[in-house]
Formats: structure tokens, C-alpha cells, sequence
């Protein structure tokens, strides 16, 4: 049986609006999401993924990876939250607490649904899961730039781990580790990533992934 609309879901999006922010986050404590473990972290993303379009699995492994399911993450860049938002993507996308997890979550998954309908590689079609993953990592301009996934080797082990959790419910060990090697180029040291033998495989389940979600969608699209 699936699960009801979470009420913290719409209780973020009235905090959203700037119309009853105290009353929402009585809400999220109330419901439970301010812990943020994988647990309660679960109806907030059936929500989310309902009202935007996406699988609430994508969410969870992107969280996981990102923060480790923790609303009070801080990176040494500077994102925030549940979902690793930057203050700049925050402001785009109406998130007015980055530590409230379902704020974090609703601007994240907005951020997703525009990467999702955005055309990010070297084709005009829009881009595939592991180039909407890099630019939810490297921003959009970096995958539009080298026409798909850059070779940054922080990017490209960031969309495998995700990947691996969402298309397969699990991480191999040693997953998180880039494989990175320093080289000379053009006279200054630069980070490559070198070859994946797992990439193209999880490129591959995407794909298959994508293509049942489209056959199943009501609309077809």
C-alpha cells in the first residue's frame, strides 16, 4: 500500500510561501523529520517525489550520499542540509530554512525537476541520469560545457555512489574512494578521473531504469 501525502510536505510548502513558517515547523519536529534518519526521512520523500515527478529512491540516494541523512550538514563549499543545497541554488528554488529537511528536500528536488527537463550534453535532447547527477554536483554549466560528464574524478564518483545505491539498494565497498591520479598538464597539476569499469554498467541499469518509468507513467513521458 502506498503512503499518503505526507503532511510535512505540505507544511513545507505553506512555510515556503511565507504564510505560516512557526505553525510548519511545528509540523516537521512534531512529525518527526527534524531527526533526520532514513526512517522518518522516507515519507517525506514519497511526498516530494510525488508533487515533483520523481522517484523517491533517487531522493534517498542522493541524501545518503550527500549528507549522510543529516539536516545539519555543512560542507567545506559551503552547502547545507539534507540535500547538500548551495545558498545560491536555495535562493533559486525558495528554500528559506536550508536546515529544515523538508525545505532542503522540496528546493532539491525542484532543482532536479529543472535538471530533468534541461538539456545538458553534447545532443539537444535533455540529459541522462548521470549527467543530471554531475550537474547536480558540478552545476549544470559544467556538464553543458564539456558536453556530458566532466572529468572532474570528485564528480564522477559522486554520480557512481549514487548510482549504486539507487539502481541496486547498496554501495560496494570502496565505491565512495575516487580514483584519481595527479597529472601535468599544461604545466600546472590537474585531477583526472581515470576509467570506471562499472560506469558504463550503471549507465546502462539508468537507462533501463528511465525507460521503465517512462513505460509505466500515465502519460508516457
Amino acid at each position: 500500500m502506498k503512503k499518503s501525502l505526507p503532511f510535512v510536505v505540505l507544511a513545507a510548502l505553506w512555510a515556503m510561501s511565507g504564510i505560516a513558517p512557526a505553525f510548519a515547523q511545528q509540523a516537521f519536529r512534531a512529525q518527526g523529520v527534524m531527526r533526520g534518519n532514513a526512517d522518518s526521512l522516507g515519507a517525506l520523500f514519497d511526498g516530494v517525489g510525488i508533487i515533483y515527478g520523481l522517484d523517491p529512491r533517487l531522493l534517498a540516494a542522493i541524501a545518503r550520499v550527500e549528507s549522510d541523512y543529516r539536516p545539519d550538514a555543512v560542507s567545506s563549499a559551503g552547502a547545507a542540509g539534507l540535500m547538500q543545497l548551495m545558498p545560491a541554488t536555495a535562493a533559486d528554488y525558495g528554500v528559506r530554512d536550508v536546515f529544515n529537511p523538508a525545505q532542503n528536500a522540496i528546493g532539491a528536488a525542484r532543482f532536479l525537476n529543472h535538471l530533468s527537463h534541461s538539456k545538458l550534453g553534447a545532443s539537444d535532447s535533455v540529459g541522462s541520469l548521470p549527467e543530471m547527477l554531475a550537474a547536480y554536483n558540478a552545476g549544470p554549466a559544467a556538464v553543458q560545457r564539456f558536453g556530458g560528464m566532466p572529468p572532474y574524478c570528485e564528480t564522477r564518483a559522486y554520480v557512481r555512489r549514487v548510482l549504486w545505491l539507487y539502481l541496486t539498494g547498496y554501495e560496494p565497498e570502496g565505491a565512495a574512494q575516487a580514483a584519481c591520479a595527479a597529472v601535468r598538464e599544461r604545466g600546472r597539476a590537474v585531477r583526472k578521473a581515470r576509467p570506471d569499469r562499472d560506469e558504463a554498467m550503471l549507465e546502462r541499469l539508468a537507462r533501463i531504469r528511465g525507460a521503465r518509468a517512462r513505460a509505466s507513467s500515465p502519460t508516457g513521458e
